[in-house]
């Protein structure tokens, strides 16, 4: 599989038509066709996915948001911009504009998930009992990923 590093090339949009076609082909096979330890590994690798797509999502938004980008078509905030353009509920828009906050205040935490080591819902465990919570892969953080020096509130859970 070949990684952003071995594609350098790659533009934002061409970046973004693969991930739409590997979506497309992936929501055409028959899941009941494969076999337990792919379908396992469709839903490993789609929670990475998952996790990946939030902070790729945060970071781009935190960058339109710093541009203005909204007011090229007349909004007046990123929150109504994705409400209209965007097309998603004022629910989402909170949640989208929030997670490119966390992801600002907490940026090893957003690395993390941004390489598919952390889970979104891992983020959340470690946000709500950051000493006792068990991270995945062995390792074990001890208060904010972001080190002792973060001053950042904590992510709500």
């Amino acid at each position: 599989m070949a990684s952003a590093a071995t594609l350098p090339s790659a533009s934002a949009s061409d970046a973004l038509d693969m991930v739409l076609a590997g979506m497309r082909q992936l929501n055409a096979t028959d899941p009941a066709a494969m076999v337990a330890a792919e379908q396992a590994r469709v839903l490993k690798v789609l929670e990475q996915v998952h996790a990946m797509g939030t902070v790729a999502h945060a970071l781009v938004l935190g960058a339109f948001t710093a541009r203005q980008g909204y007011t090229e078509d007349g909004e007046y905030s990123p929150r109504s911009w994705l409400i209209h353009q965007g097309d998603v509920t004022r629910a989402a828009a909170f949640a989208h504009t929030d997670w490119a906050h966390r992801v600002e205040a907490h940026p090893k935490i957003a690395r993390a998930m941004a390489t598919g080591i952390l889970s979104e819902s891992w983020r959340r465990r470690c946000a709500r009992s950051p000493g006792r919570s068990r991270p995945p892969r062995g390792t074990r953080p001890t208060g904010c990923w972001c080190g002792p020096s973060c001053t950042a509130p904590p992510w709500p859970t």
